[in-house]
């Protein structure tokens, strides 16, 4: 199977918060590689969440995922790194180090260790 991603449009609300979705599926190694955006972000990340499947394509527990600017720069900082669960939603913010500025780029979403061919939707939160 070949990894599928889907960016979806971004949203901006009135306090000027814009959310970014990508909704991804696994090829059958277990990865999703230098899946990119259809659309360009400007600010600081300051909250995410991962919800893995929770239907049949639930991923691997503790699979890894990271989300690079055009530099390659992990605007995670690392916080998807193991930190997913096979069920449980995964909340990070600027409280657990996140704070990252994204400069006009579009974003890569790369993932590893989730099973063949499971699903998760990640959702990024910049201000």
């Amino acid at each position: 199977m070949t990894a599928q991603i889907v960016t979806l449009p971004e949203e901006t609300n009135r306090e000027g918060i814009t959310k970014v979705q990508f909704s991804f599926t696994s090829t059958d190694a277990g990865v999703v590689v230098a899946a990119m955006s259809n659309i360009y972000v400007t600010g600081i990340l300051f909250h995410f969440d991962m919800y893995p499947d929770q239907a049949t394509t639930t991923p691997t527990a503790a699979f890894t995922f990271t989300v690079k600017d055009r530099d390659g720069v992990d605007l995670l900082n690392g916080l998807g790194i193991g930190s997913s669960t096979a069920t449980a939603q995964v909340s990070k913010s600027s409280n657990d180090g996140l704070a990252t500025m994204a400069f006009n780029t579009k974003l890569q979403l790369d993932a590893a260790g989730m099973g063949n061919a499971k699903h998760a939707i990640l959702d990024l939160y910049f201000g």
